[in-house]
């Protein structure tokens, strides 16, 4: 990295030799921490600030440089906050890297409650308004559950970086996959002012590209693996073994042994509703305390209902560390093992001919409905309905698409959208048939007709029309 002086009129460039913070008295704590707290663009992040010089830890003295939030997606696009812990130093430093792990260590544990305290604090305002910013922050309603991960962003800022330093971070990242950062700060001064650069060497945007994309590659090879989280609870509504209203239990080998007879199946608080509303998909939970009812995401909610059960404040916990669908089943079997019965665990999907998804379509009887998964089964794969739908919703002019719906009589929010239809197209071509709907706008289940036929097999159902 190098800066040049250039002059317009002689075409010259001449180099800009940097300077040290040491020869310009500047100091860690008094000039480069309130450079990055005026401007978190300094650590190449953008960060809310939560404290500075925080020295509030159970067991030592230390104190943290400067601690933020950041915003942070997971694999269900549901947001979430990392904290990140920054360690300054004017010039290399072989403490530097642990110093920083410590501290984050430290702050792992720290809860949503904690964090809002925190800024707060900083900011003089009240934890309420606290709240309300944090959440703004992190794209989340003040309603909704805020997360803060256990896996903290570690950056570490100086001008030099000693070779061990770097060594370490760079295996940080690749074998543990921690989020940890090396920014070099460099300061010149010309003309009589000061200037300083910034320069992510750890990791390089281009590094990190082409290590993330690898990785997703290497994963997608691994069975399973893109099914996992989230990604399970996203198959199985997609592929229609799942559905809006549908009642989770909490699985009962889950439950400590030594409390597991204190919590039967039936005891409040063990059971959740799937809410497919919106772009994510969460869990409704009543609170068997408060009898306040809210959404979840489903790691969140295995934890606190795991913290219930063990006789802990659920709203004190994190999911970090917790796969929600390792927790949850549905009619007496566990989610993961319904998307591996289903195929849906080994990244391969049901590909169907058109012409067999017609065949089935024409056997629905007027005033009728049928669904996805069923006429996927009624062809031979189960984990098929999502193929199903594709087909079906390019399919203006075949006979009865509006007759296939969810499991659960709800029509499909993206219904004839490439054929310039709605779901109220659908809803009015069923009505006019005679399919009536209850008030949660979905077909009546009296009204379902379960197919029998193959027709890739050639058998032929006797089906009045």
């Amino acid at each position: 990295m190098a800066l040049f002086k250039v002059d317009t009129e002689s075409r010259n460039a001449v180099e800009v030799l940097p300077t040290d913070f040491k020869s310009l008295k500047l100091w860690e704590r008094k000039d480069l921490q309130e450079w990055v707290k005026s401007n978190s663009s300094l650590i190449e992040e953008e960060v809310l600030l939560l404290a500075s010089e925080f020295d509030q830890f159970d067991k030592t003295n230390n104190r943290l440089d400067v601690l933020g939030v950041k915003k942070v997606e997971g694999e269900d696009g549901t947001p979430y906050g990392r904290l990140v812990v920054v360690e300054l130093k004017r010039d290399s430093d072989k403490s530097h890297a642990l110093q920083a792990l410590q501290y984050a260590a430290y702050v792992s544990g720290f809860t949503d409650k904690e964090v809002v305290s925190l800024l707060a604090e900083l900011e003089e305002i009240e934890e309420e308004d606290a709240r309300k910013k944090l959440a703004d922050f992190l794209g989340l309603d003040v309603a909704e559950e805020i997360e803060i991960d256990s896996r903290p962003m570690v950056v570490l800022l100086a001008q030099r970086f000693r070779d061990e330093t770097t060594t370490t971070v760079m295996w940080l990242l690749e074998e543990l996959k921690l989020d940890i950062s090396c920014v070099r700060l460099v300061p010149y001064e010309i003309g009589g002012q000061l200037f300083v650069q910034t320069d992510k060497i750890i990791p390089l945007p281009e590094a990190e590209k082409y290590r993330m994309a690898k990785q997703n590659k290497e994963d997608s090879k691994k069975p399973g693996a893109r099914k996992q989280g989230a990604n399970v609870l996203n198959a199985l509504i997609e592929n229609d073994l799942l559905a809006d209203g549908d009642e989770l239990r909490f699985r009962q080998a889950r439950i400590p042994m030594e409390v597991r007879a204190e919590w039967p199946p039936d005891r409040p608080g063990l059971t959740a509703t799937l809410s497919t509303d919106g772009d994510t998909h969460n869990l409704v939970w009543t609170d068997p305390a408060t009898g306040r009812s809210a959404n979840y995401a489903i790691s969140r909610l295995a934890s606190m209902v795991l913290a219930l059960v063990k006789g802990e404040d659920p709203n004190d916990v994190k999911s970090a560390g917790v796969q929600g669908v390792d927790y949850w089943e549905y009619e007496g079997k566990g989610l993961k093992a319904l998307a591996t019965a289903a195929g849906l665990t080994t990244g391969s999907a049901a590909k169907f001919n058109a012409e067999d998804v017609r065949e089935v379509c024409k056997q629905i009887p007027k005033g009728r409905w049928t669904s996805y998964k069923a006429v996927a089964e009624a062809l031979g794969s189960p984990n098929g309905a999502q193929s199903v739908s594709r087909i079906l919703a390019s399919s203006k002019d075949w006979d009865n698409p509006h007759r296939v719906l969810r499991k659960n009589g709800e029509i499909a929010s993206n219904w004839g959208v490439s054929t310039s239809q709605d779901p109220e197209d659908c809803r009015s071509r069923l009505e006019q048939e005679g399919v009536e709907f209850n008030e949660e706008g979905r077909a009546l289940m009296s009204l379902y007709w379960e197919p029998d036929l193959n027709p890739a097999a050639g058998q032929q159902p006797d089906v009045a029309q």
